[in-house]
């Protein structure tokens, strides 16, 4: 797509799609929806060239924003009842107020499942009320319904009416249809730790000593392994905590725990908590990861002594009240695998009252509530001996046949039966196998003889055979039977590793590569500031990332990244403490699939146009492959400080991204040379890669043949430039290589900034990859100089003088009468000078004015001829004077002072004092072929006392004749004479010289052979 002057360019957001066009014509759409949480948007614009314009930019008036649905709750006024039924209350409540258009329940609003009849009205502008007068046909679910406004019927918008017609869907339905009030039996605490009971039944439990930064801990001697219960306890006071105000150590956390030692809050899986007379909810939704509810805290409400919370378990949901009214509704499910619970509290400072529940005290037996299949040395992906299957139990046994004893077969089969498809029959292990408790609750067994085995992942179930009796730690519970269930077996029989090679690890920031595919973070911090890439590509084709699981506890992100680009485009993100499973899209989250587990392998494979994210070769999530995202590499950001991600493999790598250069430099080491940018002997190029290079040749000094092999110099029009008939380089560093010129002799004058260098036969691979592809792209063109003239100045010859005298090099006024004094120098800066030069007087007599600078003219004496020139007026003051006129002041000057007017050779025109810049000249650059010569112009105005002392002029010589003569000698038709206006060092020594060396000194305007 292009466009001209003229064209008009839109970019434009409809609903959730944005679109560009092009003088109203769509030509792309944007792949990405706007959502919500992107607003608001503001206008940017970013011109790269000079003189670029945007014209006419506009923008069509602000829309306001529609309101939406941001909670559907219902709630059981009179707790009749624990169901569906009239006069339960649906609340409807809005982000913002809204124009609260008239209308009945029906005519606002759409419900996903039917309600039955309702009679409703607006709380205020952004809440609505409604009660259910008939259940007919109703199907109302707590966690699924979600309601709509109408777009059919009664449009609500914002307060002003402005805003479009609301139009989201809302969150599911939230809430309770009613349940019982809690009775109170105590608590009984145990395991206390830094807490202490009390009250009428010792079911209050405070914290022991009231101690900064100390949490304590206690659990409940009762356990609820089945069935329906709710906790309550009673607050008496504010719970202030030392002056803390964040929720990171609250006053006092009770809930529900799977643990029977409850030492940390984080153990608590649904607790409220309160401090600072406010309350929250704490979740443990995963092994580490704790949420705070609300999110934007910090709580949800304030409380007062008196108010009695609870936590109802009803099934697998679980309900937080407060006076009876449930506040919330955790989204996270209760797994039946998490029983048995117990009551747990961690208290700072302050006191949990009559801490109670309302279920019987049933010691069930242990029950079986995973199996899981694993191969140590994963070294294939069958069943095979030595492959080990862990059946889990719920809670400690009493370990029949001993801890750590060795049981065989027919022991296992009296503990435990597997099947396959079928009823209960024996067992489908094969024909020999071994096992023991590990521990109290683990049950392990090793698969010896496998003939004859019929065990399949995620189908062959195990159950306990309730032979030989399994009772809890205390022999005190009934013994587990099969009537208890079954569980499927889940894990592996070992990962079949594909062929693949170890990630090399470049570009790491607080990172380190650790070898075989590893990267190691070494900042100690808990930040996503770790990062690295492969030096391996994928140019295209399939392949796979696949890495190893090595502690669920490290948090990362890694995936596969386009060469080039800052972000990744495919990717998982395992940035959640409990490593939920989560693929990402060029950073949009795909969704949550499962979660990942010690020793998993996960890989991410590209194959036949897809991406698929797989857990040991079992496919969670697939993509549609995006082709323009080639070429890619690995991609790796750590966030667990000191943390590692490891055995980091790659399929089928192409090349490894080869160097580039990055700058080529030319430069004359001594500045030897008497004329400026003359190349010759001893000039230096250097040329810098980005990356660390394989040396091809070695560290060693390298003669022209090899320097040719792998270099060729070229100009902007494809032309060979040579620099020599001999070049000697050596790498200096693995990405540094240095060129000297030994023999100027046969070079094709190349001129600095025309030039590039181009691989040559040799190739430069990046360290590592000897064998892989080098360097592919012309270098950036070469900078620097071939030499730059010094010439330390010589005394300047006053001629011209008017009014004044001269004493060698320094100009007086001879009468404080008679006019101004001025003078001429005898020299001048040539025509055609390119190099620096300068002219310069030292600073005597603060007393009168003087100006001192360049003129074209070579006779007058006029401060008005003066085009560029230092003045020092008497007062001190350092001033500026160009072209008849002055133009600031800049700084002071002293006595002593070392003053120069200098002609750069970028033609820019500065003045300076003692060599500090005061002054850039804001003029055009001189023309040195049409401005040029400059001569020294000197005028002294007032007092007597007045000099230009010591002054010089530094200024390459230049060719003052050229004298074209027949000598007569055979052979030679011409001799031409050049004559120098001064001295100089003769490059290239007294001669005699060969063509080549004179076509570096001269230039002439002919062809003379």
């Amino acid at each position: 797509m292009t466009y001209q002057a003229g064209d008009e360019v839109e970019v434009a957001i409809v609903g959730s799609t944005v679109v560009y066009k092009l003088n109203g014509t769509v030509f792309a759409t944007s792949g990405r929806p706007v959502s919500r949480d992107d607003y608001p948007f503001r206008i940017e614009a970013g011109l790269q060239q000079d003189g670029a314009t945007l014209s006419n930019v506009l923008t069509c008036p602000e829309v306001p924003a529609s309101p939406y649905i941001t909670g559907f709750n219902i709630q059981d006024p009179d707790e009749s009842d624990n169901f569906f039924s009239i006069g339960d209350k649906f609340t409807i409540t809005f982000n913002k107020a809204t124009s609260r258009p008239a209308g009945t329940a029906a005519q606002l609003f759409q419900f996903s499942d039917s309600v039955g009849s309702l009679t409703g009205a607006w709380l205020n502008s952004s809440i609505y009320c409604a009660t259910v007068s008939d259940t007919s046909g109703a199907a109302v679910a707590i966690g699924s319904t979600t309601v709509t406004p109408n777009l059919g019927g009664i449009g609500i918008r914002d307060a002003t009416d402005t805003s479009a017609v609301a139009n989201e869907v809302s969150p599911p339905l939230t809430g309770r249809f009613g349940t019982t009030k809690p009775s109170t039996v105590p608590v009984t605490w145990t395991n206390l730790r830094q807490m202490v009971t009390g009250g009428p039944n010792n079911s209050d439990v405070s914290a022991a000593d009231v101690v900064p930064n100390v949490l304590s801990g206690a659990t409940s001697s009762e356990v609820f392994r089945e069935g329906d219960f709710t906790i309550a306890f009673t607050v008496e006071d504010d719970f202030e905590v030392n002056g803390r105000t964040d929720d990171s150590l609250a006053a006092a956390i009770l809930g529900i725990t799977n643990t029977d030692d409850v030492s940390h809050p984080d153990q608590i899986m649904f607790a409220i908590t309160v401090g600072q007379s406010q309350y929250w909810i704490r979740e443990r939704v995963g092994p580490e990861l704790i949420v705070t509810i609300p999110p934007s805290g910090p709580y949800e409400g304030l409380h007062v002594a008196g108010d009695v919370f609870c936590i109802q378990v009803r099934g697998t949901a679980v309900h937080y009240l407060r006076n009876d009214t449930i506040f919330h509704t955790s989204e996270v499910a209760l797994p039946i695998t998490e029983r048995p619970l117990y009551v747990g509290a961690s208290i700072q400072n302050g006191t949990l009252s009559n801490v109670r529940y309302d279920s019987e005290l049933l010691l069930y037996p242990p029950t079986l509530v995973a199996a899981t299949a694993n191969d140590d040395s994963d070294d294939d992906g069958s069943v095979d001996a030595e492959d080990t299957i862990s059946l889990r139990m719920s809670e400690g046994t009493n370990t029949p046949g001993g801890l750590n004893s060795v049981q065989l077969r027919p022991a296992i089969d009296q503990l435990f039966t597997s099947f396959t498809d079928g009823a209960r029959a024996g067992n489908v292990l094969g024909a020999d196998y071994t096992g023991s408790w590990t521990n109290a609750s683990v049950f392990s067994i090793t698969l010896q003889d496998i003939t004859g085995n019929q065990l399949v992942l995620d189908s062959t179930k195990f159950a306990v055979a309730g032979n030989t009796p399994i009772l809890n730690a205390a022999n005190t519970s009934g013994h587990a039977t099969p009537a208890y269930g079954d569980v499927t077996l889940i894990g592996d029989f070992g990962i079949f590793k594909e062929p693949g090679v170890p990630v090399t690890w470049e570009n790491l920031t607080n990172a380190v590569d650790g070898g075989n595919g590893t990267i190691r973070k070494t900042g100690t911090a808990d930040l996503f500031d770790a990062e690295g890439d492969s030096s391996q590509v994928i140019l295209s084709g399939d392949t796979f990332l696949e890495f190893r699981i090595a502690d669920t506890d490290q948090l990362f992100h890694i995936g596969f990244r386009t060469v080039g680009q800052p972000a990744f485009t495919y990717s998982l993100d395992f940035s959640e403490r409990h490593l939920l499973f989560v693929p990402k899209i060029r950073g949009l989250g795909r969704g949550a699939f499962g979660t990942v587990r010690h020793d998993d392998v996960v890989r991410i494979r590209i194959a036949s146009g897809a991406v698929t994210f797989e857990v040991n070769d079992e496919v969670r999530f697939t993509e549609q492959l995006d082709e323009a995202a080639y070429p890619l590499e690995v991609y790796a950001m750590i966030f667990t400080a000191s943390g590692e991600i490891t055995e980091v493999r790659i399929n089928n790598p192409a090349l490894a991204i080869p160097p580039e250069i990055t700058s080529v430099t030319i430069d004359d080491p001594d500045d030897a040379d008497g004329v400026a940018n003359l190349l010759s002997v001893g000039d230096e190029i250097t040329v810098l890669f980005n990356k660390a290079t394989t040396t091809p040749g070695g560290l060693v000094d390298q003669p022209n043949n090899d320097i040719n092999g792998l270099f060729t110099f070229k100009s902007a029009d494809d032309t060979v430039e040579v620099f020599g008939n001999d070049l000697s380089g050596r790498w200096t560093s693995t990405s540094i290589f240095v060129m000297t010129i030994l023999n100027s002799q046969g070079n094709s004058a190349p001129e600095i900034g025309d030039v590039r260098l181009h691989p040559g036969t040799t190739a430069i691979p990046p360290a590592g990859y000897a064998a892989l592809e080098g360097w592919v792209t012309p270098s950036p063109l070469t900078t620097g100089d071939y030499g730059v003239y010094h010439n330390l100045g010589e005394a300047i010859v006053w001629t011209n003088i008017i009014n004044g005298t001269a004493t060698g090099n320094t100009l007086a006024r001879t009468s404080p009468f008679g006019g101004a004094t001025g003078a001429i120098s005898q020299q001048c800066i040539a025509r055609g000078t390119r190099a620096d030069a300068y002219i310069e007087f030292i600073a005597t007599s603060r007393s009168g004015n003087r100006i001192f600078g360049f003129t074209r003219a070579d006779t007058g004496v006029l401060k008005t001829d003066i085009l560029y020139g230092a003045q020092l007026a008497g007062s001190g003051l350092f001033q500026v004077w160009e072209d008849q006129g002055l133009v600031g002041t800049f700084g002071t000057w002293n006595d002593g002072d070392e003053i120069r007017v200098a002609l750069t050779r970028t033609q820019q025109v500065q003045y300076l004092v003692n060599d500090t810049v005061r002054y850039t000249s804001q003029r055009s650059a001189v023309a040195v072929e049409r401005d040029l010569p400059f001569y020294v112009d000197a005028y002294i105005h007032e007092t007597e006392a007045q000099t230009v002392s010591n002054a010089i002029i530094s200024s390459p010589p230049e060719p003052r004749s050229l004298i074209q003569s027949d000598p007569g000698l055979a052979g030679i038709d011409y001799l031409l004479t050049i004559t120098m206006t001064r001295a100089c060092d003769q490059p290239g020594g007294s001669g005699p010289h060969g063509s080549s060396v004179v076509n570096q000194l001269w230039t002439f305007d002919a062809d003379i052979g």
